[in-house]
């Protein structure tokens, strides 16, 4: 139905540019979906101390087949199947979804932290090395200033 509606209404252009545009989501999704297939699987400090439940129904989620990028930009979910007869999403869906929502934001905020971190330490090499520059600099027009007074004492004239 989709690309009915995209083939009724869109310009020649227009397939192309939702082609361009879902290939740049699923490559902005894919470190997600690393992260947190890493993390269903256990691969985080502190999994071992979860409720042994939790870690087998993590462990379980991430051997799904569900988790791609393909799958998702498709607009399935994993927890689609969890939709009860009715239409609405069972709480537990809502639960998965809203776990989800929080880890990608936490991923985020990790990443943007973690490259926060490398541009400081890279601001606090060049502020050292300024610095080591500039007591060189100090130190060797202390030294000249040395040498000139002794110089000057040598020569008999008074040192200012």
């Amino acid at each position: 139905m989709e690309q009915l509606m995209q083939q009724l209404t869109g310009r020649p252009g227009e397939q192309a540019k939702t082609r361009r545009s879902k290939q740049a989501l699923k490559q902005r999704m894919q470190p997600d979906l690393n992260c947190l297939l890493r993390w269903l699987g256990g691969g985080y400090a502190g999994f071992h101390l979860l409720p042994a439940t939790l870690q087998q129904r993590a462990a379980a989620a991430a051997n799904a087949d569900d988790w791609t990028a393909d799958v998702i930009c498709r607009g399935v979910y994993p927890w689609e199947g969890d939709v009860s007869a009715a239409g609405t999403p069972s709480p537990a869906a809502a639960t998965r979804e809203q776990l989800i929502t929080r880890l990608r934001a936490h991923t985020s905020e990790l990443a943007r932290t973690s490259e926060e971190v490398s541009l400081f330490e890279e601001e606090r090499k060049h502020c050292l090395a300024f610095l080591q520059q500039r007591q060189a600099a100090s130190q060797a027009a202390c030294e000249r200033t040395a040498q000139r007074s002794a110089a000057l004492q040598v020569a008999g004239m008074a040192v200012p």
